[in-house]
């Protein structure tokens, strides 16, 4: 029931630098193989084969409550509601058991509904994004759909013809998808109709967060497919031993998987390329989970311990970044630009003589003498001259308000080098 935390490095990691553990959570007394983030939370549920569900306030570290039972069986997943109100649990006997979070957020409470509906293991659930429907997959072949507030069926069982590994929801919720030993199948979730049929297996499967792909775990493999006609995008090696979980991170850049060669592997869902080095674990890896702002991690291990890291960036983030940087620094110096311009053209003293002196002529008469003209401003030394006004004969006609913005802009525009940044200039 105690966490030990690691302190982070400030250094975006490298090739010779291992991401750090931000926090370790200690409690459970088996294999973790569910773990999920309690949306608009500061929560993360877990799950064990120690038949338990607890959950861990990650601004403290530690356990909230006693650990919550009720499975008589090994706890094989968690899920969470979208709108975190919500907590589902899957158990190793078939049992489906329904939980309240408390008003205080700090507390789980187990709603009287209890689904032992499949005759084998329950080995994934997923809420609907309503937070009114849940799925669940099983060992027995079946997916099913519930109505979390009584518990009745509102969409199967499916017999899929082979042990159901994965379900996950559309970010709509019109499609639910199915992952099995043999083959991926989605279906519109409001007639039940099956959309497509992939042959491939699919250990783990997710929807990106634009629902335009499926990321989908076998053996070995990982594979992007075209959620409409199943055609694959991308097809790679992730881990040097089999695969076991996945979760895609909310903001759509990233997606992580788990393995049981003991490692937690980011890729970027643009480039497929790895971001970062893999996170080291002492054990086999089970379960993983997302953020609700896709920064931090949370992993479950086979050593019954629960560990979160910071997520590293992608480069397509750190591009984003540096243009965000960029963009910053041009908007402060045109802020400070217009002040100036303000600052010296309604200077109290121009200003006035600006109204007091006699407008110019727009059309010279031919008998009239030239009108001196004023020197031109030293743009080098434009601020020494901002009293020069009150020497001014009367005689001499004002300067249009024009010229006095163009004089100002031609003072105080900003170099190119200004606006690139002091990097640039060394």
């Amino acid at each position: 029931m105690t966490a030990t935390t690691g302190k982070a490095s400030s250094k975006v990691p490298t090739r010779k630098e291992a991401p750090s553990v931000e926090m370790t959570l200690k409690g459970h007394e088996n294999n973790i193989c569910g773990v999920a983030f309690i949306a608009g939370t500061r929560l993360l549920v877990t799950g064990s084969y120690d038949g338990s569900i607890r959950v861990w306030d990650l601004d403290t570290g530690k356990q909230v409550g006693e650990p919550l039972l009720g499975h008589d069986a090994q706890v094989k997943r968690v899920a969470a509601s979208p709108d975190g109100r919500w907590i589902v649990s899957g158990g190793g006997n078939g049992s489906i058991l329904v939980w309240e979070v408390g008003t205080n957020m700090k507390e789980l409470k187990r709603v009287p509904i209890s689904i032992n509906d499949h005759e084998g293991p329950v080995s994934d659930v997923v809420f609907a994004p309503d937070s009114e429907t849940f799925a669940s997959a099983s060992l027995d072949q079946t997916v099913s759909v519930w109505k979390r507030e009584t518990g009745k069926i509102l969409f199967g069982p499916l017999d899929l013809g082979s042990l159901v590994q994965s379900v996950a929801y559309s970010p709509d919720g019109t499609q639910l998808a199915a992952g099995t030993n043999k083959h991926i199948i989605i279906w519109n979730t409001e007639t039940g109709k099956e959309l497509l049929k992939i042959e491939q297996r699919a250990w783990r499967i997710a929807f990106t967060p634009d629902g335009s792909r499926l990321v989908s775990g076998n053996h070995y493999d990982i594979r992007i497919s075209d959620a409409t006609t199943g055609d694959i995008i991308k097809q790679f090696d992730a881990h040097i031993k089999p695969f076991y979980s996945l979760a895609i991170a909310p903001n759509g850049t990233k997606f992580a998987t788990t393995s049981h060669d003991k490692t937690t592997r980011f890729f970027d869902l643009i480039t497929f390329e790895p971001i970062g080095e893999p996170l080291e674990h002492p054990d086999e890896v089970n379960g993983v989970a997302f953020s609700e702002d896709s920064q931090l991690i949370a992993t479950g291990c086979k050593d019954k311990l629960v560990r979160t890291w910071t997520v590293p960036l992608s480069e397509s983030e750190k591009e984003s970044q540096q243009v965000s940087k960029f963009s910053f620094r041009v908007m402060l110096h045109i802020d400070l630009f217009i002040q100036k311009i303000l600052k010296v053209c309604f200077h109290p003293r121009r200003f006035v003589r600006y109204l007091t002196c006699p407008l110019q002529k727009t059309i010279p008469s031919p008998s009239a003498q030239p009108q001196p003209r004023r020197a031109p401003i030293q743009t080098s030394r434009f601020f020494d001259d901002v009293s020069s006004y009150d020497t001014v004969d009367s005689k001499h006609v004002s300067p249009s308000f024009d010229s006095l913005i163009l004089d100002a802009t031609a003072a105080l525009l900003p170099s190119r080098a200004m606006l690139k940044g002091p990097e640039s200039r060394t």
